[in-house]
């Protein structure tokens, strides 16, 4: 038996991961479910639908929810982190999970539970990259110095090869982002200039400003649209204890009446939404993975969010900077070479079959 059990504490996440999840059920073995925090069903949070009408739809029988939270600091709480752990245990019991895999490579209390419980039950853990973050902070963000996990998977072979230099490679497995496979079946149509924000109103120590009136200026969205004639559609992340309403009508309250716009928040698929994209303005968002895959032009403003991965990517400026002639450099044969490297299996679309062949490897081991 090589039953697994996959720990969810954010939906996003989480939805990366889920069609290699699906895959190694399959092909291989039984994988459980458990959504924790804000992935919770039980956790009232209109961002988390979307994720919880896929695990309906998929052939994964086995699906637990943990306690609610109302705020996302909740899951902070000691009673909350020990009865989580406690459930984690009923499970393994239950089910006679072989390893448990979690979402998320963060260090906080709850994931240092489950780090010392599964050390204490002799259970493989496997975390998951959180995200796009500046190679100057992957450390933290990976929780390399005393990691909780046995072993990480990364995007690809970059971080792999620059992680290598000042940890040990063993521990690093590039399992690629399985969710994006689904772009080798959608057809890009060229109706938006797209923009992705971070955060609009509430404080983001992850970006050098707010998103103002200065700030829009110098995304040049009115000459783009004087250019290509196409409506810009503002794409904006809730996130749990922020108030998405709020944002909505300080974006509004940005905008001339010469500029023709709409707000997206919680669209039902990612890939889908991008498809109709000409052009993507953005910060280093995982997200911005998908347009590169799907060989749409991206731009990455540096002062917006984390850069991370985009480092090295032609298309990464400053707000203010001359951008718009860089847009025919980004091209078909550029991004393809570009995110080669950056995500595994991302031209092939092969990283949901390779995430969950690593895993049965590993089990195998």
């Amino acid at each position: 038996m090589k039953s697994i059990l996959f720990i969810s504490t954010i939906h996003r996440m989480t939805e990366r991961i889920l069609p290699a999840l699906i895959n190694y059920h399959e092909r291989y073995d039984e994988v459980v479910i458990l959504n924790l925090g804000q992935s919770s069903k039980n956790t009232k949070y209109a961002s988390n639908k979307r994720y919880h009408e896929k695990l309906l739809l998929s052939s994964l029988k086995y699906i637990y929810n943990g306690s609610l939270i109302s705020n996302k600091r909740d899951v902070r709480d000691i009673q909350f982190c020990l009865d989580s752990v406690d459930l984690i245990h009923k499970i393994c019991e239950e089910h006679k999970i072989k390893a448990i895999v979690i979402d998320d490579s963060r260090v906080n209390k709850l994931n240092n539970l489950i780090g010392e419980f599964c050390k204490s039950k002799k259970i493989k853990l496997y975390a998951n990259a959180h995200g796009n973050s500046d190679l100057s902070e992957l450390e933290e963000a990976y929780c390399l110095k005393n990691p909780f996990y046995h072993k990480l998977f990364v995007f690809g072979k970059y971080e792999v090869d620059f992680l290598s230099k000042y940890f040990k490679k063993d521990i690093f497995l590039s399992g690629g982002i399985p969710e994006n496979d689904a772009i080798q079946y959608v057809n890009n149509t060229e109706k938006q200039i797209t923009v992705i924000l971070n955060r609009v109103l509430s404080d983001n120590k992850l970006s050098e400003i707010s998103f103002n009136k200065d700030s829009l200026q110098s995304m040049k969205l009115f000459e783009l649209q004087k250019i290509f004639e196409l409506p810009i559609v503002f794409k904006v992340k809730e996130r749990m204890s922020d108030d998405i309403e709020k944002d909505i009508a300080h974006i509004h309250s940005l905008m001339t009446n010469n500029i023709d716009y709409n707000i997206q928040v919680n669209v039902e698929d990612e890939i889908n939404f991008l498809s109709f994209s000409k052009i993507v303005l953005t910060y280093g968002s995982t997200m911005a993975f998908k347009a590169c895959q799907m060989c749409i032009p991206t731009i990455i403003f540096k002062e917006m969010g984390q850069v991370g991965l985009f480092s090295k990517y032609k298309g990464t400026v400053s707000l203010g900077d001359e951008y718009i002639n860089l847009i025919n450099d980004l091209n078909h044969d550029y991004l393809k070479n570009f995110i080669s490297n950056i995500v595994e299996y991302s031209t092939t679309f092969d990283s949901t079959k390779n995430y969950s062949d690593i895993l049965y490897r590993e089990l195998a081991i």
